[in-house]
Order: C-alpha cells, then structure tokens, then sequence
C-alpha cells in the first residue's frame, strides 16, 4: 500500500499473519543515490513476513538532485510522525545493515576489500561525492553525536566488506 507522510511517500508492507505488535520503520539501502521502496519491496515483504509486524519503507529525497541533509530530514519526519501516533509502540531496536557511521577510508577492511567486491573503493567515492555533507554533523556521521539514547541496536555487517569496519565501531561506540 502507498502512502505519503507530509512530502515524503513511501510504502506498508502488512504481514500475512500478524504476530507482532508495533511496526518496523525500513530506511532502504543506496547511500542515499540510489534505490527505493520498490527496489527493496521484496526484503520488506519478508521482514514483515517473518516478524509478523507491519513495515514501513519510505522514499527519501535522492542525491545528487537532494544533497545532504534531504535524506535524514525525511527519515526523521517518518520517525516522529510514526512516534506520535498513538496507536503504536515506541521503538526497541534499531537494526543498520552495513552502517557508514564513521569516516570508512580510514578502516583497514576498506583497504582490503576496496577492489574486486561488489561495493568498490571508486563506488564509494562516488556515493560520498554525490550525497555531500558535513562529516561533523550527526546525521551524516552518528558516531560524532550523543549517542546516551541510542535504542538497543543490533548492527549487522558483512566480513568481505569495505563498511564492515565502520560498523565494527559503531556498535563498540554504542557499548
């Protein structure tokens, strides 16, 4: 089902068999350039799936057209909007999946997986050139943020990954 949350439409996944209560609020993958809630549908349909619990996926305003802080603005106005409802639980967990959440190019496993993966070093400059931002600001790097009242967060990285370090120390950050 489509919806739209102010200037930012997106989508709801419902579960075949809801189990669950509360909903997932799914940020799709892309560095921000690339990628939607139709490119990810499927993955949202089987979270929602398994976990039994309604899924919401939003489209958040693209580089290079809507440079940094476009992106973040419209996750946080979906966040708050679904906050705010009432008949909803608040959040318990927060989930990144292959986090950017420090400066990447200074880790060693950048280094080692940079060519011959998927996501190459060249991608990656590519993806930072077009998304933009300041480095010092929270929401383009959570690590130089308080992070005192992070939810509990299970973050999930890949070994032959080039951001698997960046998520090794977000999460020893939030420890």
């Amino acid at each position: 089902t489509e919806m739209r949350v102010g200037g930012v439409t997106g989508a709801r996944v419902r579960p075949t068999r809801p189990v669950g209560l509360g909903r997932v609020l799914y940020l799709h993958g892309g560095g921000y350039v690339v990628g939607s809630t139709v490119s990810h549908r499927g993955l949202m349909a089987t979270v929602a799936h398994h976990a039994g619990v309604e899924v919401i996926g939003i489209d958040y305003r693209l580089a290079p057209e809507h440079p940094f802080p476009a992106a973040p603005d419209d996750c946080e106005a979906v966040a708050r909007w679904l906050a705010a409802s009432p008949a909803d639980v608040p959040v318990i967990v927060q989930a990144p999946i292959y986090p950017v959440a420090s400066d990447t190019s200074q880790h060693s496993s950048f280094a080692m997986f940079t060519e011959d993966f998927l996501l190459t070093g060249a991608a990656m400059a590519w993806f930072n050139d077009q998304y933009g931002g300041d480095a010092g600001d929270p929401r383009h790097t959570p690590m130089v943020g308080d992070c005192t009242n992070t939810p509990p967060t299970v973050v999930c990285t890949a070994g032959l990954d080039p951001l698997r370090d960046s998520g090794r120390e977000y999460a020893a950050h939030l420890v």
